[in-house]
């Protein structure tokens, strides 16, 4: 075949292609790419090109999957034609009425004739043979009987065409055209018959249900296939006894044949209507290439890794520090200038004295006789260091406390005694002044460059969610893209949606010990199905999650908007949520104890909280935002009365009414929360991270001054990697409840002892 090709002036490059595709079901551009990883994507491009400009290729656009353009590779009756012409050039008159008798051309009309029939007769035998036992037989019938029609009117028009040839003397371009059109208006007539045939075909492939489909598909490639087989075969017989055949009846052959396929294809839908199948990894990344480019909204991609389903060279992503740097985050506090003027130490004490003394008064004066004291400071401030950066802060707190009648509650009085902190430090700093932008056109011009190049100028928000920590490094270049990235742990889910226009739905697994994945999908833009599919993308973007310190900052603070309103069993279920992310992020700490400590005191609190107890858990919600983000906290609500009877019915299960004003913990209450931590947390790791929390666990205690040997532990867990049996986790808890008793009861007997010396010693 490779000489066939050569004659007919086809590329080596194209050639290559043509025959590894020749015979499969249509094949995508990255399908076409793995079988020939040494040619260059541009060359490939350019060969599909050439071989459908050869008809050798057809571009296969199915209705609902037109996002990806598929290939079809033809049987090469067109490279034959090309022969026949070149042996008519060599050997005869173009012009001269060919002889009827001509055996070469009738053996070749005849034999291919009883090709086609044989084919299509085992294309019946295949399906036939395919359907289910459940099937009837009125069924089969007519499923032949309507191939067979299909087969007739391929015969017919081919019969027909080649007869209109063979009475013709001198052929010309009128006359071409003439059965050109010929052509055209058989198949027409034929629709209905070819539609009818296909539409029941479609129906008894549905009957069959989805583990039948593909060797109907199997039986299709095998019809291509032949009939390839049997124009290459029929046309040799010619080549072998060379004749004169003139062009123009070859040419019109070759239309009749390409235009007989083509139909066929069109009509021949089968299940693939509405849902092409995805079965690679480079079919995804080209999907995902497609869409970037299509898409003019939003764009989700659900994959398990990046580095294997992402083309990641499409985001033009920088890995630079540099970039890194100059790319602000959310996660970046604002910074304050260092810049100072001069003051005099005299004037500067004055002022720090002034701030000093309304400090003194901000407990026993009401609001609006503050606000004369906060004036003066105002002005004083403004008098000698105009730009200060702590001006805009005592205007707000002037006009807030001039509308207040009352003494401060405690909340305000805290935010006012922690700013007015600020002012003694910062009243001598400047404000940085603003860098003013350059209004040139030039700038105007680039600017306006740089967006069109890039995603989100036009408007397009991509949402990437995958297995991968925040932390990794392509991660962190999504975010200096504005690209949002959400981690979902073990998905196996492959969901691209471009626009809600089209989508990618599949699941993939990991092949033990190879570097691949097994892949099973499809891609449609049918409407129905892509709104079938939206409230499983909703509830996987809902399982995945921000990075851990944005989640316990958004937490804290959801927490301090409603103070208010939350009973402490409310607000400690809200915190044992956010326990899991922090022990996630530090695993067992010192910080992760005062949660839980935090979580104990709030547990048994059924009602709003008191004003002091609000003011204790702002506070400890500070220092553990410190600890666990760089995000600050919102301002607290001014505080109101607690709510009482309004628990709902979660607060009101085995309800001991119980308030709690002043804290006081003790060490063996850190050891108990201490302990309970890790015991909880036993079901859900495996061995490996038990012992490594354990290696924690000790650091923490040992910082208690505890003691124990409980390191053998970490040393037997050291390679379990799965869930341990049930009988070796009770004896971890065993083990681990002596140590606490071993911690615990010394500080109880040591507590004891010094109330017992204290009692003696008061004693009469």
């Amino acid at each position: 075949m490779k000489e066939l090709l050569t004659n007919y002036n086809v590329s080596d490059t194209a050639i290559k292609i043509f025959r590894e595709g020749l015979g499969k079901f249509p094949l995508t551009l990255s399908d076409i790419r793995k079988n020939n990883v040494k040619i260059s994507i541009d060359k490939i491009t350019q060969s599909i090109e050439e071989l459908i400009e050869k008809k050798l290729a057809l571009r296969v656009k199915p209705q609902h999957s037109d996002i990806l353009p598929h290939y079809l590779f033809l049987p090469p009756f067109s490279a034959i034609i090309k022969v026949f012409s070149d042996l008519s050039n060599n050997t005869g008159d173009l012009t001269s009425k060919p002889d009827k008798s001509n055996t070469s051309i009738n053996a070749f009309q005849d034999n291919l004739f009883q090709d086609i029939e044989e084919i299509s007769q085992d294309l019946i035998e295949k399906i036939s043979a395919q359907a289910d036992n459940n099937q009837s037989t009125e069924i089969l019938i007519e499923v032949e009987k309507n191939v067979k029609k299909f087969v007739q009117v391929m015969l017919t028009d081919v019969n027909e065409i080649i007869s209109k040839l063979k009475t013709t003397a001198i052929l010309n371009e009128i006359d071409i055209n003439r059965v050109i059109r010929g052509v055209k208006e058989k198949m027409n007539e034929s629709e209905s018959i070819i539609s009818n045939m296909f539409t029941q075909f479609n129906e008894i492939v549905n009957d069959m249900g989805p583990t039948n489909i593909m060797p109907q598909v199997e039986s299709f490639k095998t019809f291509i296939r032949k009939l390839g087989e049997s124009i290459d075969n029929r046309s040799k017989e010619i080549v072998q006894k060379p004749t004169s055949f003139p062009i123009e009846k070859i040419q019109s052959l070759e239309k009749s044949l390409y235009n007989i396929l083509t139909d066929y294809l069109k009509v021949n839908q089968i299940s693939t209507e509405k849902f092409w199948p995805i079965n690679n990894l480079e079919e995804i990344k080209e999907i995902v290439s497609l869409l970037l480019k299509k898409s003019e909204k939003n764009l989700t991609i659900i994959i398990p890794t990046i580095e294997d389903f992402l083309p990641l060279t499409e985001f033009d992503l920088d890995y630079s520090e540099e970039s890194k740097i100059k790319q602000p985050t959310k996660l970046e506090k604002p910074q304050v200038p260092k810049s100072k003027i001069s003051i005099k130490k005299q004037k500067k004490k004055e002022i720090e004295d002034q701030i000093t003394l309304i400090a003194k008064k901000v407990k026993n004066l009401k609001g609006f006789e503050l606000s004369h004291d906060v004036a003066e400071i105002l002005s004083t401030i403004s008098e000698i260091n105009p730009e200060s950066v702590v001006i805009e802060n005592l205007q707000g707190w002037l006009n807030r406390l001039l509308v207040i009648r009352k003494i401060l509650d405690q909340n305000t009085q805290y935010l006012l005694l922690e700013d007015i902190e600020k002012w003694k430090v910062e009243f001598v700093k400047i404000k940085k002044p603003e860098k003013k932008q350059p209004d040139t056109s030039s700038l105007k011009e680039e600017a306006l460059e740089d967006k069109e190049q890039s995603n989100t100028s036009k408007g397009l928000k991509i949402k990437i969610i995958s297995t991968e920590p925040h932390n990794d490094k392509h991660v962190q270049a999504f975010n200096t893209k504005d690209i949002e990235y959400l981690q979902r742990k073990k998905n196996k889910a492959i969901i691209i949606d471009g626009d809600n226009s089209y989508l990618v739905f599949g699941v993939s697994e990991k092949i033990k010990k190879e570097p691949y994945f097994e892949i099973t999908g499809f891609i449609t833009s049918f409407k129905p199905i892509i709104e079938q599919a939206q409230p499983t993308i909703l509830k996987i973007i809902d399982e995945a999650k921000p990075p851990r310190e944005i989640q316990i900052n958004q937490g804290f603070n959801q927490i301090i908007e409603n103070i208010n309103e939350y009973s402490g069993r409310k607000i400690a279920k809200k915190l044992k949520n956010l326990l899991n992310v922090a022990f996630e992020k530090d695993g067992i700490s010192l910080n992760i104890l005062e949660f839980k400590l935090l979580i104990g005191k709030l547990d048994k609190i059924y009602y709003s909280l008191e004003d002091d107890m609000k003011g204790y858990v702002l506070e400890e919600l500070k220092k553990l935002n410190k600890e666990f983000s760089t995000l600050d906290l919102e301002y607290p609500p001014e505080f109101r009365p607690p709510q009482f009877g309004e628990e709902t019915s979660e607060d009101s299960e085995d309800k001991i009414p119980i308030e709690v004003n002043e804290i006081e913990p003790l060490d063996p209450e850190k050891v108990t929360s201490l302990f309970d931590l890790l015991l909880e947390k036993i079901d859900e790791l495996n061995g490996v991270e038990i012992g490594e929390q354990i290696e924690k666990f000790i650091e923490v205690i040992l910082k208690l001054q505890g003691y124990s040997q409980i390191i053998n532990w970490k040393n037997k867990l050291r390679d379990i990697d799965s869930h341990l049996e049930t009988p070796l986790k009770e004896k971890i808890r065993q083990d681990f409840l002596v140590w606490k008793n071993g911690i615990i009861n010394p500080i109880m007997t040591e507590n004891t002892s010094e109330k017992e010396k204290f009692h003696d010693s008061t004693s009469p």
